[in-house]
């Protein structure tokens, strides 16, 4: 007696996906994929044309300037409205140019702050940031902004000190 032959199945193929669906799909894929894209392009276009243009010095040039006065920036990495003031405020041309001719402009990273920006934050009695402090040519504290600011309110707070500075400022009359 012989065996009966071994019946082996086909396998069953998968039902087939038509083919103007799958070309819908492949769009849809491809119009998602692009999208991403040119949104990640945008937002790198936007970060680097919004960079800060100001010229911030390093706190060891805190020395007075001769006749300009001496604007403090305390700041940090994790404050959001520090950020949006490098972005917002200090990528303009007009600030910029406010700030290197009429300032000497300082910036103070309380990111991680050494032993020279604790104590200046200390000095001025910083408790919250971004905070801005005028100092006059002599080192005296001649006004201060806390919080963040838009560009025309930075402006109306920098136009304030005159340049040059002269023997007596109405905000800050000589003793």
């Amino acid at each position: 007696m012989t065996a009966p032959p071994h019946h082996v199945p086909h396998p069953v193929p998968p039902p087939a996906v038509p083919v103007r669906r799958r070309r819908q799909f492949v769009l849809l894929l491809a119009a998602v994929v692009a999208a991403l894209t040119v949104g990640l392009v945008i937002d790198l276009l936007r970060q680097r044309s919004a960079a800060p243009i100001a010229v911030w010095h390093a706190p060891a040039t805190l020395a007075p300037a001769s006749d300009r006065p001496t604007l403090l920036r305390f700041t940090a990495d994790w404050c959001p409205p520090c950020r949006a003031m490098d972005r917002d405020v200090f990528s303009l041309p007009r600030i910029a140019d406010t700030l290197g001719t009429r300032f000497h402009a300082v910036s103070v990273d309380l990111t991680d702050p050494g032993p020279d920006e604790q104590s200046l934050a200390d000095r001025h009695g910083i408790s919250s940031i971004p905070s801005f402090v005028v100092l006059d040519p002599g080192g005296a504290e001649a006004g201060r902004l806390v919080g963040g600011v838009d560009a025309d309110r930075f402006t109306a707070f920098l136009k304030r000190w005159p340049n040059p500075w002269p023997d007596r400022h109405p905000d800050h009359p000589a003793p």
